[in-house]
């Protein structure tokens, strides 16, 4: 059956959003003018293996998107990564492969197998001061690892096994600090 005009999931930047088929390809649209006629990932960068994406993330001009063997693959950011000097290349899991993905503003985090997160991109306050979520940024649990990562504009959390949630990056949450309670 053909996935034409369907879709498994969908991420969405500043004027622009992709849909991930069910066959693991990508296709994105537009929403007028990005940024002065530049930074619209409009030409989504398709996985070569067999199945595509299995998951797909955006942020404020970029998308990426996970293949079923666990490699990232990003595209856009002509905006804020170029513009910026930031990097766009995903770092490699040194465990096999990622998990998943969290999209930040300006970043991306990726879980490792054995619960590490990993972030490359960077962020910017409101006056395009850096903050402390740059470059690359690796953050171990101290509880067993995480199961889950969210992204936010300029910090991450991660959810850890025992149901802690530990955060980083941001103005007021370097270095990472644990949340009191948890979440279950």
């Amino acid at each position: 059956q053909s996935d034409e005009g369907r879709y498994s999931a969908i991420a969405v930047g500043v004027n622009h959003a992709c849909g991930l088929k069910p066959s693991g390809q990508v296709t994105c649209f537009v929403d007028g003018n990005c940024f002065g006629g530049g930074g619209c990932p409009t030409h989504p960068t398709q996985s070569t293996q067999e199945g595509g994406y299995t998951q797909l993330v955006a942020g404020f001009d970029y998308y990426c998107g996970l293949e079923k063997s666990g490699t990232v693959i990003c595209w856009g950011g002509t905006f804020m990564w170029e513009f910026e000097n930031m990097n766009v290349d995903p770092i490699q899991s040194t465990e096999g492969g990622y998990l998943s993905l969290s999209g930040g503003a300006e970043y991306v985090c990726a879980l490792e197998p054995l619960g590490k997160a990993v972030c490359w991109g960077g962020t910017h306050d409101n006056n395009d001061n850096p903050t402390s979520l740059t470059v690359t940024e690796i953050v171990q649990s101290t509880e067993g690892g995480y199961t889950a990562l969210a992204a936010g504009r300029d910090h991450a959390c991660g959810l850890e096994a025992s149901g802690a949630v530990v955060c980083w990056g941001g103005r007021n949450i370097t270095p990472p600090v644990s949340v009191e309670g948890g979440f279950l």
